[in-house]
């Protein structure tokens, strides 16, 4: 029979560890990222229900939009693969959380 390391005693090499430690705070990360998205989201649909407002598609427009403003200008995120990026040449517009071009036009 053969001998060595028993099953479930594998040791992982140095840069082994460091890449496991990286994707376990990377994805830590993300899940308090998530749960950010989550507050500030459901912080708009309370103050909007403050305010009166009872109309459904009225509640998903402003949850949406607190939602994607949210995702658009926040990036925290080590690793920016996880991130939600703009299109190249564009840039978010204040007023409406959108993104607006580079202005350049086909052929120019």
């Amino acid at each position: 029979m053969p001998r060595g390391p028993a099953l479930g005693t594998l040791r992982l090499s140095e840069p082994l560890r460091r890449e496991r430690r990286r994707i376990l705070h990377t994805v830590h990360d993300r899940i308090e990222e998530v749960a950010e998205q989550e507050r500030r989201t459901a912080a708009t649909l309370t103050a909007e229900r403050s305010r009166g407002v009872d109309d459904p598609i009225a509640l998903f427009v402003a949850g949406a939009r607190a939602y994607l403003e949210g995702t658009w200008t926040t990036g925290g995120s080590a690793d920016s693969s996880w991130r939600t990026t703009a299109p190249r040449g564009s840039t978010p517009c204040a007023a409406s959380g959108t993104a607006r071009g580079s202005g350049a036009t086909p052929g120019s």
